[in-house]
């Protein structure tokens, strides 16, 4: 993985508006910046786009929030990368909300033909994209950090650590971990094995145990079946005697229920009987009322007539009452109006008045002003002349100041034209060392690349091989699956064979078992004999079909070792592939590298006479000159320009005086124009209210309306005299509806009358016959209770007999149950056993596991095959560091003195001086140790994890080096930056600045957050 271009938003320091940062114009750079400036923020912000990972607080599981700006809600960070010849961008962002936080991620690949990104992300699912990426980086982050990254304090982790602890952090830094895990699982396995074998064996003795007792349950079946067959036929003779006597008892109850009815029937009947005679009482009494009511009829049509004309009278006086009032609510509203009027005359003439006085006013201040007019008028002239004279120097001003401006612009035009070029050079002599590199290999890939296709031969022919034996294999198994089937079959048959014969040896009459024919001695003597040839051949037919079956087991036992035998040895078919892939991959880099080189060599040229020649950026070059001579043709000279303004300001104060002087000039005119109009209003006002001329119509209209009133004639006192006399009347109309209601209902209610008398004696007649049928249904129901008494006794009977069979019943079903859970047991017993086996099988692998994951397994097979590859790659880099002068070796044993070895990790360096161990040496010694062996654990990490290590970042302090020192750890940086194709070192060190060719240099201001600038 290559870093191409970094972009951040609202990512811990960096806020908004952040440039992306370009890694693809350099090869080499330090990364430098004050501490806290945002440094560490860049290198967290790719680990944190690619695997969500970066620094975190203690505890936290995710470190999102903790990424992200102060006073933000969202955040964003976009990293492009090559990696084997595809170019990928991912963009992860989080958003934090009030429930927590939202996280999306995406990656997309460059596709060349349409020439935009693709997606590859898994739909909406974070994890499974993050699975892809890990997938496609083939390592994850704990990988990378260990290995891409040195970080700061662990350079030295390996080396200061104890022999023991070294071994137990190389098995960290090579995932061996993991086969710790195994082991636990392969030893919790054996130990669940172990409890399932206990726990068969017990189930196994439990089954005998409980078969023993089988025969017991089949006699104890066939006697409680006897007894509850004889249980069941006193039942159901009871039950039927019961049934008999519930009939005769369900109909005495049907006859008490029938008293019961007519008792309550009679209640009702002589409630009704009550209510009949209350009724016939009400009747009558209507009946007397409405025959008062008739005798009064003439004193009540009387004053009915007497009260309907008064009511006419009163009608007559309301209306005269309420013409009276309409008038007098328009005499109020003529009166008001009229003052309303004689008020706005009033106020007309009191604005008139006020409007004189300010005019007058106006004519007295105008005076001073007026007097000053030709003073004015004549410092108003000087200063429109300076304004001019300053408008011409503003328009040349401006002309010169944007010129300037351009002029600027164009000069950095030329200036990045030319560090463009630049930049170009330096790519390009890059790209010439690493065509250089790649083409010096080229002979050394193509003996690999044809070594390792000689090895693919053999190996896929050994896959032809084992597909053949797998083939034959499961043809084998089909085969033997079929033969089983077979054997099955034919011992079914021979048991039904064997049942026949038994069923025809055990009838002890001379008939056919099956079909009930008569049989004589030589017919049953024949069946016989041909049963038992049927059984013979069938059984000489099972035996040949098991030797079948060994034989093929045989075979495929055979064909399972040459299986695993082939399958092993192509286990390296894959990684031999791959690696003829890289071999090729690399053999046609090399090739082409050759003609990188003379490509990049004339390209270099061609720039560097450009550089020379000064043939970069003409069109601005020659519009700078132009530029310059227009500046020169406009003359602008800013000490005129400001004797104009100078002269502006002294006379600036006639301006304001003269606009003063023109108010004042046209306010002294109106005044002058408006005083007559205004006197003239004022004069017209006075006249209006002397005269009463307001209102005309409205006075005319109110003394015609006092003329009308008079003319009404209403008298309040006769009203009055009406409305008492209506009151005391006031019970008439109702009086003369009682009459007419009585002269209609009287014939009515005499017949009601005469009828409820007549319901009455039919009701005292249904009582008598009602009275009668509940005496004689009294005397019948005096038998339920001798009835019940029986039923009881029967009932108590079956109960006793139904709870002796339920007992019985319960007793064969607990027996039944353990005769049916013995049969039960007896088919699943061969089942226990061979699962038993299997389990014992089991535990014995898995405890065979748990060692071989051990510390003394594979883990320190391992340990031993990394040492070799830790020590070459160390010493490679530290004879760079020290012109050869110290090596390095692991001792992964150690002698003891009492005999044998022990497992150790001990680290000796020798020199010049001899051989002594990393503790012995001074602080520079150590660190060119440690960092030759942090490289090369970096690769071995790398490697592991099935990448090539294209990247490294090295955040180290050097301040234990030395000049020499520092020298020798550039020169050994340098030397393996062939090794990788982006190399990044943070630090302090002016040395170390210096000695790159690109600076990353990280600013972190108070405003807008940090930001970081390229330098070189």
């Amino acid at each position: 993985m290559v870093p191409v271009k970094l972009h951040l938003k609202n990512f811990m320091s960096y806020g908004e508006g952040v440039p992306p940062l370009d890694f693809s114009s350099f090869h080499m750079a330090c990364l430098s910046g004050d501490n806290g400036h945002g440094k560490s923020a860049l290198l967290d912000a790719i680990t944190w786009a690619l695997w969500g990972e970066g620094r975190k607080a203690a505890g936290n599981r995710k470190p999102d929030e903790g990424l992200l700006r102060i006073g933000t809600t969202e955040m964003q960070v976009e990293f492009e990368f090559d990696l084997e010849g595809d170019h990928y961008r991912v963009i992860r962002s989080y958003r934090k909300t009030a429930r927590g936080g939202v996280s999306s991620l995406e990656l997309q690949v460059y596709d060349e033909t349409t020439g935009g990104y693709l997606p590859l992300s898994e739909s909406s699912s974070v994890t499974k994209t993050q699975q892809r990426i890990n997938r496609l980086l083939r390592m994850d982050y704990n990988t990378f950090i260990n290995s891409a990254f040195i970080l700061q304090g662990r350079a030295d982790e390996f080396t200061r650590k104890s022999a023991r602890e070294r071994k137990v952090i190389l098995a960290d830094i090579l995932g061996l971990s993991r086969y710790d895990e195994l082991m636990k699982l392969a030893r919790s396995h054996a130990q669940e094995s172990d409890k399932e074998c206990t726990r068969l064996s017990a189930k196994l003795e439990e089954i005998e145990a409980e078969l023993a007792h089988k025969e017991e349950y089949e006699q104890e079946l066939a006697r409680l079946s006897g007894e509850l067959s004889t249980l069941s036929h006193a039942l159901q003779r009871d039950e039927a005697a019961l049934s008999r006597l519930s009939e005769i008892r369900n109909d005495l109850q049907n006859k008490s229920r029938r008293v019961v009815d007519l008792k309550q029937e009679m209640d009702r009947s002589e409630a009704a009987l009550q209510e009949l005679r209350s009724q016939l009482e009400s009747a009558r009494k209507e009946v007397a009322e409405y025959q008062g009511i008739l005798e009064r009829k003439y004193r009540i049509v009387s004053d009915f007539e007497r009260y309907e004309a008064l009511r006419n009278t009163e009608r007559e006086y309301t209306d005269k009452l309420r013409v009276l009032k309409d008038k007098g609510e328009e005499r109020r509203t003529l009166e008001q109006a009229i003052a309303e009027r004689r008020n706005e005359v009033e106020r007309r003439r009191e604005v008139w008045e006020s409007r004189r006085a300010d005019v007058e006013k106006i004519l007295r201040e105008s005076k001073p002003v007026l007097g000053r007019e030709t003073e004015i008028e004549a410092g108003i002239g000087t200063l429109r002349k300076a304004q001019e004279a300053e408008g011409r120097w503003e328009k040349k001003w401006e002309q010169t100041r944007k010129l300037e401006q351009t002029r600027k612009e164009i000069q950095k035009r030329i200036d990045a034209a030319k560090g463009e070029i630049q930049v170009q050079l330096r790519t390009l002599e890059g790209q010439l060392r690493e065509a250089r590199a790649k083409a010096k290999l080229e002979l050394e890939y193509k003996k690999k690349s044809e070594a390792i296709k000689a090895e693919l031969r053999g190996l896929e022919e050994l896959e032809k091989t084992r597909q053949e034996i797998r083939e034959e294999g499961t043809a084998l198994r089909l085969k033997s699956d079929t033969t089983k089937g077979l054997i099955a079959q034919t011992e079914r048959e021979i048991t039904a064979t064997e049942e026949k014969l038994a069923m025809l040896r055990a009838n002890p009459e001379a008939r056919c078992p099956l079909c009930q024919s008569d049989l004589d001695e030589q017919k049953r003597q024949h069946i016989e004999e041909e049963y038992s040839a049927q059984i013979a051949a069938k059984r000489e037919q099972i035996g040949r079909l098991q030797a079948s079956l060994e034989e093929e087991n045989r075979t495929r036992i055979e064909l399972r070792t040459r299986y695993k035998e082939a399958e092993e040895r192509i286990r390296e078919l894959p990684e031999k592939r791959q690696a003829l892939a890289r071999a090729e991959e690399a053999y046609k880099e090399a090739i082409l590298a050759l003609g990188e080189i003379r490509k990049r060599k004339k390209e270099i040229e061609v720039l560097q006479k450009k550089l020379a020649e000064k043939a970069f950026a003409e069109v601005d070059q020659r519009m700078w000159a132009e530029t310059e001579l227009e500046l020169q043709r406009i003359g602008y000279d800013p000490e005129r320009h400001q004797a104009a303004k100078k002269a502006i300001r002294e006379y600036q104060r006639f301006g304001e005086e003269h606009a003063e002087l023109e108010s004042v000039r046209g306010q002294h005119k109106k005044a002058q124009e408006r005083l007559p109009e205004i006197q003239e209003k004022i004069t017209k006002a006075t006249e209006f209210l002397r005269d009463n001329l307001y209102a005309p119509k409205e006075q005319e209209r109110l003394r015609q309306l006092l003329r009308e009133i008079e003319e009404i004639g209403y008298d309040e006192a006769a009203h009055q005299k009406i409305h008492e006399d209506l009151k005391a009347l006031s019970g008439a109309p109702v009086q003369r509806d009682r009459l007419t209601q009585a002269e209609e209902r009287i014939e009515g209610a005499q017949r009601v009358a005469q009828g409820l008398g007549r319901t009455i004696e039919d009701r005292i007649q249904r009582q008598q016959d009602t009275k009668a049928e509940q005496e004689r249904l009294t005397k019948e129901v005096e038998k339920l209770r001798e009835v019940e008494e029986q039923i009881a006794r029967l009932e108590e009977q079956i109960r006793a007999t139904r709870k002796s069979r339920e007992e019985l019943l319960s007793l064969r079903g607990g027996v039944q149950s353990r005769h049916e859970h013995c049969v039960q047991l007896e088919e699943s017993r061969s089942g226990v056993k061979t699962e038993l086996g299997k389990v014992r099988k089991d535990r014995d692998v898995y405890e065979k596991l748990t060692v071989a994951f051990g510390k003394d397994g594979i883990q320190a097979l391992i340990i031993e095959g990394a040492i070799p590859e830790i020590e070459e790659e160390a010493n490679d880099i530290l004879g760079r560091l020290t012109e050869n002068r110290t090596q390095i070796s692991i001792e992964p044993l150690r002698d003891l003195k009492s005999g044998g070895t022990k497992e150790t990790l001990d680290i000796k360096i020798s020199d010049e001086m001899g051989t002594r161990s990393y503790e012995l040496y001074s602080g520079g010694e150590a660190f060119r140790t440690d960092f030759a062996l942090r490289i090369a654990l970096s690769k071995l990490l790398a490697k592991r994890a099935g990448t090539r290590l294209r990247t490294l970042v090295i955040d180290e302090g050097f301040s234990t080096q030395d000049a020499q020192g520092l020298e020798h750890l550039i020169q050994a940086i340098q030397s393996i930056s062939e090794d990788f194709d982006k190399i990044i070192v943070v630090t302090h060190l002016e040395v170390l600045k210096n000695a790159f060719p690109v600076r990353i240099e990280v600013v972190k201001q108070s405003d807008v957050g940090s930001t970081y600038e390229v330098i070189g």
